[in-house]
């Protein structure tokens, strides 16, 4: 996959994390839960790797000093193993 890239979420991420959020587990967190995090970059951190422009995963950490916490990760079901 040499089109990979990991950046921060955007807001216009959100859509497309969340659909694969639902893909991923059988209680899924809502699209809210995720921007409330965007809104509160100072103690959360979203990732995103991008195939092209499309979102392909996710990752969700909590950070407060010198303690950090993943919360989240997810990756497409079409591009697991990858």
């Amino acid at each position: 996959m040499d089109n990979l890239t990991v950046l921060p979420a955007l807001i216009s991420h959100l859509d497309e994390i969340a659909a694969i959020e639902k893909l991923s587990f059988s209680n899924p967190w809502s699209k809210q839960s995720f921007a409330e995090g965007l809104e509160k970059p100072e103690i959360y951190t979203t990732l995103v790797a991008l195939y092209g422009n499309k979102v392909v995963g996710y990752i969700c950490l909590f950070h407060l000093f010198e303690d950090g916490e993943l919360l989240n990760v997810a990756v497409s079901p079409d591009y697991r193993g990858k």
